[in-house]
């Protein structure tokens, strides 16, 4: 295989490159998330993403090796256009065209990340707060340089819906269920049976640089205000041990198939358990861990339901099928369960 160039010769057009570089509190996480196809199944295939948080101004550049993923990863990370500007933001390949961001080294990928200097004076494209806890859903936003005629080409406002728990320590959620701040850098698949993660080996571990300063609309940021991260630290995080609240199928998402399971847990608790043995043997629909199936835990569900189409959900259901819930609650008698049987690993939506 082609050996991909390192992430300073890739870059060597920067004349801030070569300068000393001082040392910082800078710190980077970068989280590798696995979604299992049957999250109760380890040996499952599945969907992975990369995602990463900065401590500081936003992720300059960043270079992370992923073992067992299989080829044909998305590059995510946000870019765009503008006046003058023929991309902004992250680029797609470096050196004229010639060295991709994805580079398969064939025991793993090497995936390159970088937003490349241009030479002042002229317009840049700067996103100075990709992954910063409180994010930006443009440049220009918080006091940063603004990109003249900016048109969004991938994946901006750059946050991330974090439905694996809050990366971030801010815990900000925005008006369309996302986690504000955080970047979503990369995603793909990888097979069954097999064990994605973060490589180790001769070409070294993950790496990454952060803006400590801004520059202007027309020039870079001065020598020595992009930093080498001084922390890094890499996460592998899975859906495994996630149950969302009305998400009584365990397909991390709430919609309307889960509303006939709700009403099968509410009229025969044996049943629902005995279809769902694995993946929802401790969580048969008492949200709110009272030991019991009774209107607040119908109330609880139809929020979640009617709440979840700016979250994750693909469908709502019907008004009929959610009056179909609360009639049953009203007019059985309330079914009472083992206690302390959901006081399970939970993450409300």
């Amino acid at each position: 295989m082609r050996k991909m160039v390192g992430l300073s010769l890739v870059l060597v057009a920067w004349s801030w490159a070569a300068a000393p570089r001082p040392l910082c509190g800078e710190a980077i996480d970068l989280s590798l998330d696995l979604h299992y196809d049957n999250p109760q199944d380890t040996n499952s295939a599945g969907t992975w993403q990369l995602v990463a948080k900065a401590s500081d101004r936003g992720i300059v550049s960043l270079v992370a090796r992923l073992v067992d993923v299989q080829s044909g990863a998305v590059l995510e990370a946000p870019y765009g256009s503008g006046t003058s500007l023929l991309r902004a933001g992250y680029r797609d390949s470096f050196a004229g065209g010639t060295v991709s961001w994805a580079t398969d080294h064939g025991d793993h990928w090497e995936l390159l990340f970088a937003q490349p200097l241009i030479s002042a004076p002229g317009p840049q494209g700067y996103f100075y707060d990709v992954g910063v806890p409180g994010g930006a859903t443009q440049p220009g936003e918080n006091g940063t340089p603004a990109v003249t005629g900016f048109v969004a080409g991938n994946n901006v406002p750059w946050n991330f819906n974090d439905t694996l728990g809050d990366l971030l320590d801010d815990g900000l959620i925005n008006e369309s269920g996302q986690y504000e701040g955080g970047v979503l850098l990369a995603s793909g698949t990888f097979a069954a049976n097999s064990s994605p993660g973060f490589y180790v080996g001769g070409d070294g571990n993950s790496t990454g640089d952060v803006f400590t300063s801004l520059g202007t609309s027309t020039d870079p940021p001065s020598t020595g205000s992009i930093v080498e991260a001084t922390t890094f630290n890499t996460v592998i995080r899975d859906n495994t041990s996630l149950v969302i609240l009305g998400d009584m199928n365990g397909d991390l998402v709430v919609d309307e198939d889960d509303v006939p399971l709700f009403v099968q847990a509410l009229t025969n608790r044996n049943a629902y358990q005995t279809a769902f043995p694995d993946i929802n043997a401790d969580f048969v629909g008492d949200f709110d861990n009272n030991g019991q199936l009774d209107l607040g835990d119908v109330k609880l569900f139809s929020q979640t339901v009617s709440n979840s189409t700016a979250a994750n959900a693909t469908s709502v259901p019907e008004p009929e099928t959610i009056s179909l819930v609360l009639f049953l609650v009203a007019t059985c008698t309330t079914l009472q369960l083992r206690p302390n049987s959901f006081r399970s690993r939970r993450r409300q939506m």
